[in-house]
């Protein structure tokens, strides 16, 4: 049984070869296969461009208080670390069934919003949980977000 690899982005370019190494096989280390996990990285990359989901009424109190005391200092130690903590919650609208019927699609849909984003000059909508950042933070954090998941995916070839 394979293990989790240890990844880190840099570039886009990287991300990319990295989709195309999983498309062609792997193995899952952890509970999402690729599809799952493809269509929870689409969600969360085109939220900067197009704004994020309003949460429920009962959380908009709580993710204020954090945006305003620990997001900052939470984004700041995601960045200069690399990595996100295993098991921190998500909005559950972006963890999906697998279904790896659909993965071409997904992948497809990943791309298009990846070539989307690196070309983006609007407005990077603030995060509900870190706040406003520049696009160049933004990307960071997509890096980070992109290789926490898919380091629980090992490429057969």
């Amino acid at each position: 049984m394979p293990e989790r690899r240890d990844l880190q982005f840099e570039s886009w370019a990287e991300v990319l070869d990295d989709l195309t190494a999983l498309e062609s096989g792997y193995e899952r280390v952890g509970k999402w296969g690729l599809d799952q996990t493809v269509r929870h990285l689409n969600d969360w990359l085109t939220y900067p461009m197009d704004g994020f989901p309003t949460p429920p009424f009962f959380l908009r109190f709580i993710f204020g208080v954090i945006r305003n005391t620990l997001g900052p200092g939470m984004l700041r130690r995601i960045l200069d670390e690399g990595k996100m903590k295993d098991g921190m919650p998500t909005a559950s609208d972006t963890v999906y069934q697998l279904d790896e019927s659909a993965l071409s699609t997904s992948l497809e849909s990943l791309r298009g919003n990846i070539a989307r984003f690196q070309s983006h000059s609007g407005t990077i909508h603030p995060s509900t949980i870190f706040g406003a950042m520049n696009k160049a933070t933004a990307e960071h954090l997509q890096f980070v977000h992109f290789a926490h998941h898919l380091s629980w995916l090992v490429p057969t070839s």
